[in-house]
């Protein structure tokens, strides 16, 4: 027989007929048969332990995915597309490498086996996230404000509120307040939320301070009706409560309603003494407006 080893004909020669089985036995020293190259792929994980991963098509020997710490052997130039999952446990993956190159942040990959891979399926913490920002703040002098948020995240989470960039002192949960504002107060507030992944930062919120002006000759309340039917009338020019009572003798007053304003408008009180008053029969009735400034 006669064939072509590295540009070189060569012939074998056989020789010598079993006795047993009337064959020829072939003996060949130093002669190596090899089949197609094959292109080894190692699938691992980190942080996260004995990750599901999908892997298709399967591999020479029927196998695709499994848990990670697997090989696979592929031929050469084969496309191998693998799958792993979005969440691990309490762990999130973050990205695919291929040795120690960052290959993809998605969990779905494609590789070419070109060569042998080792590919790693990285997983880690999430870090916090804000969910509900917190509020711009007015409020009148003296008033008392408040700066909360709410966040979630990996771990226990830790708050430092900040006044125009500068750390407040105690101010370490994830509400903060202020009593009794003054000028100095006004600016800007944020906190930096710190979890075992990492920070994020809310977005700022101004405290203001709202002027109250007080008008100087503010119209005086429209009384209509009688002592036993009494509609009450009068224009509210700042924001705060309002309270309407009534007395027969100035010194007992009954709460006939209130109501919170926001923004200058007209209120309206009706006052029924036949309903209101354990004595009917009065037929004399006082009449007072109550303010609250909004804190």
């Amino acid at each position: 027989i006669s064939f072509t080893a590295n540009s070189v004909t060569t012939t074998l020669t056989f020789s010598d007929v079993s006795a047993s089985t009337a064959s020829l036995d072939l003996l060949l020293d130093n002669v190596r048969v090899l089949g197609p190259a094959g292109r080894i792929l190692q699938v691992e994980s980190s942080a996260a332990d004995a990750v599901a991963v999908t892997v298709s098509p399967a591999d020479a020997s029927g196998l695709s995915g499994g848990d990670t710490g697997f090989t696979r052997i592929y031929p050469e130039g084969a496309s191998v597309d693998l799958t792993t999952p979005a969440v691990s446990g309490t762990l999130s993956f973050k990205k695919w490498r291929k040795g120690d190159e960052d290959l993809a942040i998605t969990p779905t990959v494609t590789v070419i086996m070109d060569e042998s891979l080792t590919l790693t399926a990285v997983y880690g913490e999430d870090p916090p996230v804000i969910t509900d920002q917190q509020d711009e703040v007015a409020v009148v002098e003296g008033g008392n404000a408040e700066f909360s948020v709410m966040a979630s995240g990996s771990g226990t989470l830790s708050y430092q509120w900040r006044f125009n960039g500068e750390d407040i002192p105690d101010a370490t949960t994830s509400v903060y307040q202020i009593s009794g504002v003054q000028p100095s107060d006004v600016g800007s507030y944020d906190v930096v939320v710190s979890g075992s992944a990492g920070t994020v930062t809310s977005f700022p919120a101004g405290l203001t301070i709202l002027i109250v002006t007080v008008p100087e000759n503010p119209a005086a309340p429209v009384l209509s009706g009688t002592p036993g039917d009494m509609t009450v009338q009068f224009e509210a020019v700042l924001p705060g409560r309002y309270t309407f009572e009534w007395s027969g003798n100035l010194t007992d007053w009954t709460l006939l309603g209130e109501t919170l304003v926001d923004t200058p408008r007209l209120l309206e009180f009706e006052h029924n003494q036949d309903e209101a008053s354990p004595e009917p029969s009065a037929r004399t009735a006082f009449y007072r407006i109550g303010f609250l400034a909004n804190p």
